[in-house]
């Protein structure tokens, strides 16, 4: 994946952000094997776990508490792979074999840190954009990527600024659709009324006061909702702060411009009548 979005111009500081941990010892136990000496992958676990984390052996009582007295291998003999292979393991029927006879050991480095979202296992690829627009080079990722195809159970998703850009787009067209339906509500209502033979002052002096009020609602209403990111009130409102104010703003506007110039617009386009 950081290969391939280093191939798209514009694209620098790629980062995948996967940190490998410490060094691990996988146990993986033969069940088959196990049974063979009449243990079951339990009873295995179980030893090893006593070996490796302890077993209590007794409780020692001292004078406000009781401590836990616990017995395990010395830890030459738990962190080498080599002693730990050879680890006796105790047979149903008293005997021992080593552990490496029923079970298999493999190193391994596993991820130091596991992001999660929606309870989803993610892994956040980040990366920066010089020299270019944003929207140009999300294209040109999304068609690298789909060059890239991923193993089966995995999906690709364009966040961070991406994203936001698209929220921002979103709520713009939810804001000029609200401002188009304000102008339907009182050009409709003129039209109305010019049927009925009322001149265009008349017409859109009437109009104006009956449709004054659910252009303020409907205005206030989407106001009122945008306060809180105007405000940066609330998880990520910063980000969409600039895009709430522009928009209130140009609601404040739109309710002046349904008011003022649509009406002289309407009559400049219709005529006076003579």
């Amino acid at each position: 994946m950081r290969n391939a979005l280093e191939q798209v111009r514009g694209v620098v500081a790629v980062d995948p952000h996967v940190r490998l941990g410490n060094a691990d010892l996988v146990v993986k136990t033969d069940s088959a094997a196990a049974r063979r000496i009449g243990l079951s992958a339990e009873q295995v676990e179980s030893q090893l776990n006593a070996a490796l984390f302890g077993q209590v052996a007794f409780v020692l009582p001292q004078e406000d508490r009781l401590t836990n007295v616990r017995v395990r291998y010395p830890d030459r003999l738990r962190y080498d792979l080599h002693s730990l292979s050879d680890m006796p393991l105790l047979t149903s029927d008293g005997g021992t074999v080593p552990l490496r006879a029923v079970a298999r050991i493999e190193p391994r480095r596993s991820l130091n840190e596991q992001w999660r979202e929606d309870q989803q296992p993610t892994i956040n690829v980040t990366a920066e954009i010089e020299g270019r627009d944003l929207g140009g080079a999300a294209r040109d990722i999304q068609r690298q990527l789909v060059q890239s195809p991923v193993p089966p159970g995995y999906r690709l998703e364009l966040a961070g600024d991406y994203r936001s850009q698209q929220q921002a787009f979103r709520s713009l067209l939810a804001v000029l659709l609200v401002a188009a339906v304000l102008i339907y509500l009182l050009i409709e209502r003129v039209g109305q009324l010019r049927h009925r033979g009322l001149p265009p002052e008349q017409a859109l002096a009437t109009a104006g006061r009956e449709r004054f009020r659910p252009i303020l609602i409907t205005s206030l209403t989407t106001l009122l909702a945008l306060l809180s990111l105007a405000f940066g009130v609330g998880p990520g409102a910063q980000m969409q702060q600039p895009l709430a104010i522009a928009v209130i703003g140009g609601l404040m506007a739109n309710m002046l411009f349904t008011r003022l110039v649509i009406p002289a617009g309407y009559v400049l386009w219709k005529g006076r009548p003579r």
